[in-house]
């Protein structure tokens, strides 16, 4: 599937749904990085720790704060980590909500496992150049 990376990197996934929450972590953690899992943009908002976050994992569409609305309020950090959207939403096309949202990604779900870490380590590797 992937290489492994040269570290640890952390990467949280922010999903509702507990099941494609814990299946991306696991995957996330498959392939040698770290995984924090929240159930909502608040969780992870209120997440101590989350200055540590290399890249995120994040449903566009939540209760509560949206992944949109989460990526926005991150933009106005020093340090913003790159955000990855998942789309449950037949409707739309993924890649102009990645246009919009200015993401490196946005899969529709179900995700593609290869497309996924595809996407976390351009978003990665994109990260540790600049």
């Amino acid at each position: 599937m992937a290489k492994a990376p040269r570290s640890a990197q952390l990467v949280a996934v922010v999903d509702d749904d507990p099941l494609v929450r814990e299946a991306v972590e696991e995957l996330v953690c498959s392939v040698g990085y770290e995984a924090k899992a929240f159930g909502s943009a608040d969780a992870f908002l209120a997440c101590d720790s989350r200055g540590e976050v290399d890249c995120i994992v994040a449903d566009i569409q939540m209760p509560g704060r949206s992944g949109l609305e989460l990526q926005a309020l991150l933009a106005a950090e020093p340090k913003s980590p790159p955000i990855i959207f998942l789309t449950g939403l037949p409707q739309g096309d993924p890649r102009r909500r990645m246009a919009e949202a200015r993401s490196p990604c946005c899969l529709a779900k179900p995700v593609v496992p290869e497309e996924l870490i595809r996407c976390i380590e351009a978003a990665l590797a994109d990260t540790d150049r600049g």
